[in-house]
């Protein structure tokens, strides 16, 4: 880990979001959340990285953010610092369009349809396999892909 003060982190321009993925959703719990994670990054490579929670009420949460550097070695707090460089990360996040990002990508997992299924004879074992391996496929999008293959 290398220590940086807030004032550097603060310097970093042009942060926007780079990646968002949704972990689980409520077709992999028993619950109305959502889990996922979001990396900004700044235009110098300095990465602001988090989880985020949200429910049903699109009420979205970070959870524990990590900072890296552009080499991807994990940032600290600098001792003469006094902590401030988690706080102006969490600040930098939430001048960011990273909730609506995530809102979206949370939706739009749940929207997504499966338009055409077909699939090569050599492969059926492996589509059969892959089918009956998959949580976050509907029941029909599983018997839509077993009819093909018999």
């Amino acid at each position: 880990m290398i220590p940086m003060l807030a004032s550097q982190l603060k310097q970093e321009t042009d942060w926007r979001v780079i990646h968002c993925e949704v972990l689980m959703d409520q077709s992999h719990t028993d619950t109305d959340e959502t889990f996922g994670n979001i990396q900004i990054v700044s235009k110098n490579g300095v990465s602001i990285c988090f989880g985020f929670t949200s429910c049903k009420n699109k009420e979205i949460e970070m959870d524990e953010i990590r900072i890296l550097n552009s080499d991807n070695i994990e940032i600290c707090v600098h001792e003469d610092d006094g902590g401030e460089v988690i706080p102006a990360a969490y600040d930098i996040a939430d001048q960011t369009n990273w909730r609506k990002i995530a809102i979206n990508t949370k939706y739009e997992k749940v929207r997504r349809k499966v338009k055409s299924i077909s699939f090569n004879l050599d492969n059926e074992a492996d589509i059969l396999h892959f089918a009956q391996s998959q949580k976050d496929f509907s029941n029909w999008v599983k018997d839509k892909i077993l009819e093909e293959i018999r």
